[in-house]
């Protein structure tokens, strides 16, 4: 998956044609498709195995709606589907709660009510229900649709995972069947339940309320601009350590098509070596890898440092391995970051920045 969607966004910032352009179009859609799937089975797979937490911060309602159902409201129209979201003015703007998640549910939802809408429209309410403690809110969400409905028999299912309908469903629109089992439980572990109100032929509306804590105020975040393929402020020297033979090449040409340097290794024990030989400013470690894999490198590394008191190198795990737990071991490991497996080229650029800044290059 890597590879794939990594060469596509490589190509698309390439000359090609139009008709090319069309199509390394529909590579990207599709893998992004399937990349949705491998996350919902990820997901799907955390929950049973109860790894799953939320992550609560202060988010801002109304910006992180607008930015959900902008992407949407363009798969709407081109379905030539009417889509609106009203918010009411009585919902507080600034809450705490786990702004990943309701995002996954909302897009989870709304994609559903469009997949299975094919005239007419899809419509969101958020509202506020009653009953609250001191110091929250209970927000309800309802997306609407007037889609093929659900049959009364079938309503209970539809919450069970890999479960649709019925098999024309699948066959139809496609899914894994996963996305209300992974939305249902999400809400719940947000302290909500998920619940549908539908019939064949006049629609669904699903709807949800939980509870959020008000926050007096929340600091807005500045714009980051897009830096995707600019050449960089900070030439780097790169030890790219990476057993996959696509990978590695689609690395080496995004990060030198930034302008950096690059040295590849092909496993742990040749990473070390030509860490060694070349002390380069940053290294791209695969964390899976023959002979030696990258926890034992930056072991390796790590130890000689002090050893030898030698400069801190930045090491960058990269895997495919996306649990929290695999986070944690990479950096109890001495790597300084991570990025998971499919990486796009702003996350590249962007985690080499974190652990490369652009000061370093004045501190003489």
């Amino acid at each position: 998956m890597n590879g794939i969607i990594g060469l596509t966004d490589l190509m698309l910032y390439s000359e090609v044609s139009e008709s090319q352009r069309e199509h390394l179009g529909m590579i990207k859609s599709s893998s992004s498709a399937l990349l949705d799937i491998i996350n919902e089975i990820l997901d799907f797979s955390r929950m049973e195995a109860g790894t799953l937490t939320l992550n609560t911060a202060p988010f801002q309602l109304r910006a992180l709606l607008q930015d959900t159902f902008a992407p949407l409201a363009l798969r709407a129209r081109a379905k030539h589907l009417q889509f609106q979201w009203d918010i009411l003015a009585d919902v507080p703007d600034v809450l705490a709660g786990d702004i990943g998640r309701l995002r996954q549910v909302m897009i989870n939802l709304v994609g559903n009510a469009i997949k299975f809408t094919e005239q007419g429209d899809v419509s969101v309410t958020i509202s506020l229900q009653s009953g609250a403690p001191t110091g929250q809110v209970f927000v309800m969400f309802a997306v609407r649709d007037t889609g093929i409905g659900i049959p009364r028999d079938k309503q209970a299912s539809i919450f069970q995972p890999f479960q649709q309908a019925d098999s024309s469903i699948t066959r139809r629109y496609g899914g894994t069947g996963l996305g209300l089992t992974i939305s249902s439980q999400l809400i719940t572990m947000m302290g909500g339940t998920l619940r549908v109100d539908s019939d064949v032929g006049d629609g669904s509306i699903f709807y949800f309320s939980v509870p959020f804590a008000i926050v007096a105020h929340v600091k807005p975040t500045a714009p980051v601009a897009p830096q995707a393929l600019l050449r960089a402020e900070r030439v780097l020297s790169i030890l790219l350590a990476e057993d996959n033979a696509v990978n590695r090449m689609l690395a080496v040409r995004l990060l030198n098509k930034a302008g950096h340097h690059v040295k590849v290794a092909e496993n742990g024990r040749d990473a070390v070596q030509a860490w060694e030989n070349n002390h380069p400013d940053v290294i791209l470690m695969d964390v899976q890898m023959p002979i030696m894999d990258g926890l034992e490198a930056t072991t390796l590394i790590r130890a000689q440092e002090h050893a030898q008191q030698l400069p801190h190198t930045p090491i960058v795990a990269l895997t495919a391995n996306a649990m929290s737990s695999d986070r944690e071991q990479c950096l109890n490991s001495g790597m300084d970051d991570f990025l998971s497996k499919p990486f796009n080229v702003q996350d590249l650029l962007d985690v080499l920045m974190r652990v490369c800044p652009v000061k370093e290059i004045n501190d003489e």
